[in-house]
């Protein structure tokens, strides 16, 4: 482990707002899958329960992948805020 290691303040930050613009879309994602998934139950839909819940998972799937991206790439920003100094 690194201790005290330092940070390019306005590499740090912009790694920050990066990874909380990318977390956002990850969240609306999910949000996304509960709701089509919620609507195709409510009647609020004419669609079939099967392509609800295709869809549903698409759309969990494509909110973990991004999630998972968002803190490769957060760590990758990170890092060379850490290397630059």
């Amino acid at each position: 482990m690194k201790a005290n290691t330092k940070h390019s303040s306005p590499k740090k930050k912009q790694a920050n707002l990066h990874a909380t613009f990318r977390g956002v879309v990850s969240l609306y994602l999910l949000y996304l899958a509960v709701q089509t998934v919620k609507g195709v139950y409510g009647g609020s839909t004419t669609m079939p329960v099967w392509i609800g819940w295709v869809m549903g998972v698409i759309f969990a799937g494509a909110a973990i992948g991004f999630g998972v991206y968002t803190w490769r790439q957060y760590r990758k920003e990170t890092a060379g805020a850490e290397d630059s100094d």
